[in-house]
């Protein structure tokens, strides 16, 4: 989401078992982009990544049969997630979506981003820990790598109430706001009133200049081996330096024209104040700032970002300071997928799409739910026919035949579907 151009796509990337179809699940990543599209009125891009390492090993990666058994799977997932873009689109949204074979998925990610060049991706965020940045993950790369903004969403998401912003929560700088934060509180202040809700600016300072670092952390220790003198000049420096912090991130707000009495400043590093005052707060969503980082520097640097996401059950939007990135070159061109058929035109009239009512219940590329609803839409369309002609309208010949062949092609659905899948629910049916 830019500072300066309303919000105008949103890049949903979608993960692997949310197009699974022995295993459909709700997902909170799904209810929050369709909340965001209506609060802003953007249109959505669905966006998955399908990969098979087996595919990809030995001497017949390239072989024929081995590309076009990757465009299979490829054709079938981009069926699944044509049926999600259709339950979206009956709810008033604009929605397109795009299916590759393409790997390894940050780089997949990142070159769609770099084609459609989104306002801002939304990922469900994983279960991770974060160890000294030596750990890598999808999460994490696109935290650093992304030129555009990344909002990961929480598998518990609810609806967003409070947003917390954190600004000036620089532990490198002695300037307590630099211009991201501008771009940061502006971004934050367009969604939390997109949503109605509570904003909050959170502001983390450090240990005053001329005072051990670990002061500020381990302030027991400071008094032990300090003299009474000394502690108490410390703790007149340290509130004079609360209290001209809080000055400051009361004249930042107001100069949004914002007058609030919410603003939070606190003295720690801020990988440790922002998790546990969004906690206090029951917040729904943090926004704050990410830069363009290496593994590498991840390691030596004073990094916020990652121990935030790690630590924070709520949604957590990362407004990129360097929209500059460096998008990794494929080494093959990706595959892409496309549904057999046209979802939309076939839900709004099957009799146009389908020979019979059986072509429906045979089609092993749609899932069983999804066959299930065009058959009951074509039986609606019937019997509609049937009572329109019993009320004087003109005669067909074939409506009971067809509601015959209909009823045989839901039993066929109904024996073929394996048993174990019997009682869950499509991608279709995924809020």
């Amino acid at each position: 989401m830019s500072s300066t151009r309303k919000l105008k796509r949103a890049l949903v990337v979608i993960s692997p078992d949310l197009v699974n179809p022995s295993s459909p699940r709700e997902s909170a990543l799904i209810s929050r982009a369709l909340e965001l599209a209506k609060a802003s009125g953007c249109e959505l891009e669905l966006f998955h990544a399908c990969h098979d390492p087996s595919l990809e090993q030995g001497m017949f990666g390239s072989d024929p049969a081995v590309t076009a058994e990757k465009q299979r799977i490829t054709n079938r997932e981009a069926a699944l997630l044509a049926e999600l873009v259709v339950r979206l689109k009956s709810e008033g949204v604009t929605v397109h979506h795009d299916v590759r074979w393409d790997h390894p998925r940050t780089d997949a990610i990142l070159r769609k981003i770099e084609d459609s060049q989104p306002d801002v991706v939304l990922k469900e965020s994983r279960e991770h820990d974060f160890v000294m940045g030596l750990t890598r993950n999808t999460d994490w790369d696109l935290i650093r790598q992304s030129p555009a903004n990344v909002w990961f969403v929480s598998g518990s998401a609810g609806s967003i109430s409070t947003v917390t912003t954190a600004v000036g929560l620089t532990a490198e700088s002695d300037e307590p706001f630099t211009a991201i934060d501008y771009d940061i509180f502006r971004t934050a202040g367009e969604i939390a009133k997109g949503f109605d809700a509570q904003h909050i600016p959170v502001h983390a300072f450090q240990a005053p200049a001329g005072m051990a670092m670990y002061a500020a952390y381990a302030p027991d220790m400071v008094a032990a081996i300090s003299t009474p003198a000394q502690s108490a000049r410390l703790e007149r420096d340290r509130k004079d330096v609360a209290a001209a912090h809080g000055r400051s991130i009361r004249a930042f707000v107001e100069s949004f024209g914002i007058t609030t009495d919410d603003i939070r400043v606190e003295e720690g590093h801020p990988a440790d104040v922002l998790p546990r005052v969004a906690r206090e707060l029951d917040s729904d969503l943090i926004v704050m700032g990410a830069r363009s980082l290496s593994r590498w520097e991840r390691v030596v640097r004073p990094v916020t970002a990652e121990p935030v996401l790690a630590e924070t059950p709520c949604d957590v939007l990362f407004v990129k300071d360097d929209p500059e990135a460096r998008i990794p070159v494929a080494s093959e061109r990706p595959l892409r997928g496309t549904a057999p058929i046209d979802l939309e035109r076939a839900l709004t009239d099957p009799e146009a799409f389908f020979g019979s009512p059986l072509s429906v219940a045979s089609h092993q590329q749609l899932s069983p739910a999804i066959r299930r609803r065009i058959l009951q839409i074509w039986e609606q369309d019937v019997r509609a026919r049937m009572t329109a002609e019993g009320e004087g309208g003109a005669v067909g010949s074939t409506s009971v035949d067809v509601m015959d062949e209909i009823h045989a092609a839901k039993a066929r659905l109904s024996s073929d579907e394996p048993p174990e899948l019997a009682p869950q629910r499509s991608l279709a049916a995924v809020r």
